[in-house]
């Protein structure tokens, strides 16, 4: 990359955004975020994200201070994947421009573009926990089994743009009653469980969904995992749980499992989807770990 004189000691940011995330708007900010970015001192190199996988394998990291990523928790669950795959380990500034932004929402990272931006040129670090899936990848917020993952992946992309989460309430509350329980067996470093779940989560803020406080206790930088299990019910109990959550008051429900831990095995009869980061997951059986490794702007 070619520099001028007076460019020398500037930092070099590497900014990936997704055309497509939420309304597609981030697009039409682009060049304004660029000029803020130069008037903090950056060389600003944009990369437009078509689902790429490797990504920095094309792209050397090497000559940049940082990267930033502009889209929803599908395109900041690729660009943490491919990080963490290569070794990079330059701090990630999150411009949340998605459907939910679930774990951009959970550290402040919202607002205006400009105060969004502003996180990013202060500079202020925080080291937070990641998930690693053995044999797949890994994940930044959740990880959910069964019903809801069906819910995400049928609806249509359109309707959930037009709508944002809402789109997500609606479904849910739709096929909610309906749900099919499916039979789920966890185990930790020193516990088992046989369930049979409607809703399975393991989360690594409080937020996913859309849905505020599915785990109010959990922190992003606590070395745990918080494990969600709503169990199956007779209806008049599902529909009082799905208020229960709605307020976050659902941890001490005859109906729910809940607890934290580091290490986990998740397993099931019969095919059961799953979802991480709001897109597509692996088929089960599914060892998760938790690593404390990646810098966020914050």
């Amino acid at each position: 990359m070619y520099c001028e004189g007076d460019c020398l000691g500037m930092k070099k940011l590497l900014l990936l955004y997704n055309p497509i995330s939420g309304k597609g708007s981030f697009k039409n900010r682009l060049d304004y975020a660029i000029n803020k970015f130069q008037e903090n001192d950056y060389i600003v190199t944009p990369f437009r994200l078509n689902g790429e996988r490797e990504l920095f394998k094309k792209i050397d990291v090497k000559e940049y201070d940082s990267i930033a990523a502009a889209g929803g928790d599908g395109t900041l669950n690729s660009v943490v994947n491919d990080m963490v795959n290569n070794d990079i380990d330059i701090p990630l500034g999150i411009i949340p421009v998605g459907t939910s932004n679930d774990f951009a929402k959970h550290l402040g990272i919202m607002g205006t573009l400009d105060k969004i931006l502003h996180r990013i040129i202060k500079g202020q670090i925080k080291t937070v926990d990641i998930g690693q899936i053995n044999g797949w990848g890994s994940f930044i917020n959740v990880v959910s089994l069964g019903n809801l993952p069906s819910v995400a992946h049928k609806t249509n992309p359109s309707f959930k743009n037009n709508l944002g989460k809402l789109a997500y309430y609606i479904n849910v509350l739709g096929q909610y009653p309906v749900f099919q329980p499916f039979n789920i067996h966890l185990k930790t470093k020193d516990r088992e469980f046989n369930e049979e779940a409607l809703l399975f989560f393991v989360l690594n803020s409080p937020c996913a969904g859309g849905f505020k406080s599915l785990a109010p206790q959990a922190k992003v930088d606590d070395g745990k995992f918080d494990v969600l299990v709503i169990k199956n019910c007779k209806l008049i109990e599902k529909l009082s749980l799905f208020v229960k959550v709605l307020k976050g008051e659902h941890h001490d429900d005859q109906c729910v499992l809940y607890f934290q831990t580091d290490y986990l095995t998740v397993n099931s009869e019969g095919l059961v989807e799953t979802d991480v980061d709001g897109e597509e997951g692996p088929k089960l059986p599914m060892e998760i770990k938790c690593q404390k490794k990646l810098k966020i702007f914050c």
